[in-house]
Formats: C-alpha cells, sequence, structure tokens
C-alpha cells in the first residue's frame, strides 16, 4: 500500500517521520502471490472469510476494501516498475486478484507494471525457489533511475 499512500509508510516503520519523504526512493514493486482485492477474496473463497479475513482484517465488510489495493487511489503517483508473480499452480490465491490488479495499475500512465505468471510451484513452495529470485533480480536490474 506504500506506493498508493505515503501515509502507510510511517507505519511501516514505527511512526518515524523523516524530512525527506521516502517514498520518492522507491522505484519498483513487486507483488507475489498476492491479495489484492479481499471481497473478491471471500466472493471466491468464502471458507476465507471466517478463518483468514475476519482474523486478519476486520469482521466488518465495508471495511474490506479499505484494506485492498485493487480499491485505493494513489494520491501521488510517480513512475513507479511494478511486478507481480503468480504460479498457476497456486492453490490457495487464483490468478484472477494479479489479473485484476493489474489492469488497474495500467491505467496509470506513469507504471511500467508486467505480470509473469510463466512460473510453477504452489503457493509456499513457489517462494523459495531459484526461479523467483531471479525474476526479481532480473526486473530489479531493468529498472531506471
Amino acid at each position: 500500500m506504500l506506493f498508493l499512500e505515503p501515509k502507510f509508510l510511517s507505519l511501516a516503520i514505527d511512526g518515524i517521520t523523516y524530512d525527506e519523504n521516502p517514498i520518492t526512493n522507491i522505484i519498483g514493486v513487486i507483488g507475489i502471490e498476492g491479495i489484492y482485492d479481499i471481497p473478491k477474496l471471500v466472493e471466491d473463497y468464502p471458507n476465507y472469510q471466517d478463518w483468514f479475513v475476519e482474523a486478519a482484517c476486520t469482521e466488518d465488510k465495508e471495511k474490506w476494501k479499505c484494506y485492498s489495493p485493487q480499491y485505493q487511489a494513489p494520491s501521488n503517483l510517480q513512475p513507479l516498475g511494478f511486478l507481480l508473480i503468480h504460479s498457476p499452480d497456486d492453490e490457495l490465491i487464483n490468478e484472477k486478484q494479479a489479473i485484476s490488479f493489474k489492469e488497474k495499475l495500467e491505467k496509470f500512465e506513469s507504471l511500467d507494471v508486467r505480470l509473469d505468471t510463466d512460473i510453477s510451484g504452489k503457493h509456499d513452495e513457489m517462494l523459495s525457489t531459484e526461479e523467483v529470485a531471479r525474476k526479481m533480480i532480473s526486473f530489479c536490474n531493468s529498472l531506471q533511475r
């Protein structure tokens, strides 16, 4: 959520305020097997509501969108590279999460958005593969500052 709203940065660093806005130093974001739309997640996986969504976020369905990048509008969007990685073998989250989020991000001209589904492995397994590491390194090396 940092790329959408700088106020979230202070939460990520214990509320410490810096003279210089650290968000301007971010040039790329990588999302791996991400949940970008909580209402859609519960629609696709109703059993996630009790044990995951309500425990991690809130029972208040009206607030679920507040926790979902899919529904957030950036306040000050600088040029960024975006890499979304999602394995078709993911047994916990479907590819629709990444596809919908990519479509949302592509509406912003300042973003270079890439979706990579050319990877194998289940949700947790694929995270520790050399393939994911190579994709992340390649993406980071491609970013221009």
